[in-house]
């Protein structure tokens, strides 16, 4: 089952990541390839400080990023949960806590041997 962008087993599961997510279990493996649409958090940064290097290089600032109203949102679907990442999942959970349990995250994560993500074993729910 390769470059399918739902999964259908009683439930839908669609990839809302720009990157094809593959699961792997002991049924073997599955991989969403992306829907289309990507569910992203807006990034809101602010300087807090400023961390002298040396005197070549000067200062490099230090910021403070907190993620506002997720964007991309689809209209919710029945039986149907939402893969994105981890950052859009943390906006989701903060801004929209009602619908936060119906967008879930790759977990128990799978590398090869250059340190890429191949897989995941498990979809998670991000808390508070």
């Amino acid at each position: 089952m390769s470059g399918i962008n739902s999964v259908n087993y009683g439930i839908n599961l669609i990839n809302m990541t720009p990157h094809p997510v593959t699961l792997r279990g002991e049924w073997g493996e599955i991989t969403i390839q992306p829907s289309g649409q990507v569910v992203r958090a807006q990034a809101i940064t602010h300087h807090v400080a400023s961390l002298y290097l040396d005197d070549e290089a000067g200062f490099i600032p230090v910021v403070e990023i907190t993620y506002g109203e997720p964007e991309g949102l689809p209209d919710l679907e029945p039986n149907t949960f939402y893969i994105v990442s981890w950052i859009a999942a943390q906006a989701i959970r903060k801004h929209h806590p009602e619908i936060a349990d119906r967008f879930l995250v790759p977990s128990d994560l799978v590398w090869d041997e250059q340190g890429r993500i191949v897989a995941a074993r498990a979809l998670a729910r991000i808390s508070c």
